[in-house]
């Protein structure tokens, strides 16, 4: 996608008939350059070089095209939501979420679309709190493959309560799961996310509530404690004792 991206940008150039990026530029052209633009990442690939050649065409292309009003509702939705995917991706979060917020305000329907795709940027940016935020609130809306999103946002919400009892905030993190279960309590892998709620509880002393969301994990999944991925749950291993 990346090379995809370069060869259009190239090809308009050497027609010199029209400038890409003035008032006035073709709008299907515009669409499909941000749409290349858009499918090219390479952030969960360890692709580094190739990382850094997309993020500065990316920075060539935002600043090229900022004159253009991607609030307006007249513009192409498709563009208006691959444009929105590029800003976050560059760290434009307050001008993105402008965008994805007022396509759900043109049509609700757009609310899985736009805050799911706004979610996902975020979460590869490891902005965790923020994807945590915005998949809850897109629950709120009927959405497709809502199983997905509870999905997304489970794994969101344990890396930001992760983080948070990081910095010595168990409590906080606690918060976090809490919310996390509550609208996730179905989701695959729930047992890990009660895990880490035992861990945050034994970090107040509370190992009586530790102990209950142990054993909740434990219905969720009766081989927990004979997987592999148990066993970097060392503090929870005084449970098993006592079984």
């Amino acid at each position: 996608a990346f090379h995809k991206a370069e060869e259009i940008i190239e090809q308009i150039e050497k027609e010199k008939e029209k400038e890409l990026f003035v008032e006035g530029a073709p709008e299907c052209t515009r669409k499909f350059l941000i749409l290349a633009l858009s499918e090219a990442d390479f952030r969960d690939f360890g692709m580094e070089d190739e990382e850094r050649k997309i993020s500065s065409l990316l920075s060539d292309i935002l600043q090229k095209t900022k004159h253009i009003d991607f609030l307006n509702a007249d513009l192409d939705l498709d563009a208006r939501i691959d444009y929105a995917i590029l800003l976050t991706r560059q760290k434009h979060y307050e001008t993105a979420e402008k965008i994805f917020r007022s396509l759900i305000q043109q049509d609700v329907d757009n609310a899985g679309p736009a805050f799911n795709n706004f979610a996902v940027e975020l979460r590869k940016n490891k902005e965790y709190k923020k994807a945590f935020e915005i998949y809850t609130e897109l629950l709120k809306y009927n959405v497709p493959e809502k199983d997905i999103v509870i999905q997304n946002m489970m794994m969101a919400g344990r890396k930001y309560a992760q983080i948070t009892r990081a910095q010595n905030k168990a409590e906080k993190a606690i918060e976090i799961y809490e919310k996390t279960i509550k609208y996730a309590k179905d989701a695959e892998n729930m047992e890990w996310a009660l895990c880490d709620m035992a861990l945050a509880y034994l970090e107040i002393q509370d190992t009586e509530q530790a102990l209950m969301f142990f054993n909740m994990a434990i219905k969720k999944n009766k081989n927990l404690v004979e997987s592999e991925q148990f066993k970097s749950y060392k503090p929870l291993h005084r449970f098993t004792n006592a079984r």
